[in-house]
Formats: structure tokens, C-alpha cells, sequence
């Protein structure tokens, strides 16, 4: 997990924690987008990786 990714996974979580808890529900959904923001940017990356890999066998 790259650095900025995983620091959006950390801070969306926090976010998604804290807007539960309070009732804050904007709170809360905007940790869940940056979470998934954080997933895909790793999807992303692993998948450039898989590319690379391929492209280095042929």
C-alpha cells in the first residue's frame, strides 16, 4: 500500500468513526468515499504491476 493511499484509508476511516458517532452522516460518508478512494488507487497500482509483469515475459 503506497503512502498516500494508505493515509486516505486511515483518515477515511477516522472520518467514517467519528461521523457515526456523532450522527454526522456527511462526516461519515465522506470517510467512506475516501476509503474507497484509497481501495482503488491500490487497485490500480497492483494492476499497472500485473501489466508490467506480462509485458516484461513477452
Amino acid at each position: 500500500m503506497g503512502i498516500e493511499s494508505f493515509k486516505d484509508d486511515m483518515v477515511g476511516t477516522a472520518k467514517e468513526k467519528i461521523g457515526a458517532a456523532t450522527g454526522n452522516h456527511s462526516l461519515e460518508s465522506e470517510g467512506l468515499l475516501q476509503q474507497g478512494k484509497a481501495k482503488l488507487e491500490e487497485a490500480t497500482e497492483a494492476a499497472k504491476t500485473k501489466i508490467e509483469e506480462v509485458k516484461e515475459r513477452f
